[in-house]
């Protein structure tokens, strides 16, 4: 039909809460929003302000769902690789729009409405479910790269490969972007990053690669995700980190008592993947890492050392100079 509702997630609103338009697709038009915004939280709802800290968006969002890990719930609130997941009112499915470079920016259907469910795409593929309890990856074409196994849970790809949980067996599964199950590698973190994952191989505990191949060993009871070089690694002493080749370059003498509300605070912008998953865990952004004593927050650089001192009730990551602390 020349006239079709879609529903589209709008940059700098959370994704469940959209905006629709009944409108000819070919005249449909949007405006990106040229200053980058931080997500913040007032009495539970979430709003945006910029660098400056003046309001762009009133707080009135109620937060999102996440699926299926940690994965942003702005995901789908900004162009990812030239594509913007939309919602058709009619057909009431999920389909991809192209974006022009022009001002204004003009969506085009890349691919049809087909798909329950749908997530951003990343290095060329997205995770769509192809049917009920069955989710795969499409090309920018929307032709099927390959499915996942019933009910498993994927997500974006990152380093060339994506961690895929398997609810009914309690388990994670590493399978790379040609839909090749690696053998033997049972990822405990929630996806690559920087090239490497924590994860239970034949050889013991290690960060592996896509392919599966074991970068280093490293006994840990929990590990995060490598960001800026470095690795939050976690034994009885406390939380350090590791490097690419392993070596320990801070002790683990370090707590991160998570026991306030951090997902009150705003840890990165609404945009793009750059923050770790598994933020749950210490990782350095900025030169500096987030750690705790005593329910307080501070920081530390890339040796070690206190720099920011115990002093805030809540606190986030750095970005751009800038962290959000309470």
């Amino acid at each position: 039909p020349s006239t079709r509702t879609i529903r589209l997630d709008w940059p700098g609103v959370p994704a469940h809460e959209t905006r629709s338009a009944s409108l000819p697709i070919e005249r449909l038009h949007f405006a990106r929003i040229a200053v980058k915004l931080y997500r913040v939280m007032r009495d539970g709802l979430w709003g945006c302000i910029d660098a400056t800290g003046r309001e762009v968006i009133e707080p009135r969002y109620a937060p999102a769902l996440t699926w299926p890990y940690e994965v942003p719930s702005s995901g789908l609130d900004a162009p990812s690789e030239g594509l913007i997941g939309a919602w058709f009112e009619e057909e009431l499915r999920w389909g991809y729009l192209r974006l022009d470079a022009s001002i204004p920016i003009e969506p085009r259907i890349a691919i049809e409405p087909r798909f329950r469910c749908a997530t951003p795409f990343s290095e060329g593929l997205a995770c769509v479910e192809l049917r009920r309890d069955v989710w795969g990856y499409v090309e920018p074409s929307g032709r099927p790269r390959f499915e996942l196994p019933a009910r498993a849970e994927g997500g974006p790809l990152h380093d060339g490969a994506v961690v895929v949980r398997l609810p009914d067996e309690g388990r994670s599964i590493l399978v790379s972007a040609n839909g090749r199950t690696v053998a033997g590698i049972e990822p405990i973190g929630h996806a690559l990053s920087e090239g490497l994952v924590f994860a239970n191989t034949p050889m013991g505990t290690g960060f592996v690669d896509a392919e599966g191949w074991l970068a280093f060993g490293c006994a840990a009871e929990a590990a995060g995700e490598f960001h800026e070089g470095r690795a939050a690694i976690l034994r009885s002493e406390g939380w350090g980190f590791v490097d690419r080749r392993g070596r320990l370059v801070v002790a683990c003498a370090h707590e991160h008592d998570l026991a306030y509300d951090i997902d009150s605070v705003p840890q990165w912008p609404s945009h793009g993947r750059e923050r770790p998953l598994g933020s749950d865990r210490p990782f350095f952004s900025g030169g500096l890492a987030l750690v705790t004593k005593d329910q307080r927050a501070g920081y530390i650089d890339a040796a070690g050392k206190l720099v920011v001192d115990y002093r805030f009730e809540d606190a986030g990551a750095f970005y751009e100079g800038l962290a959000c602390a309470k």
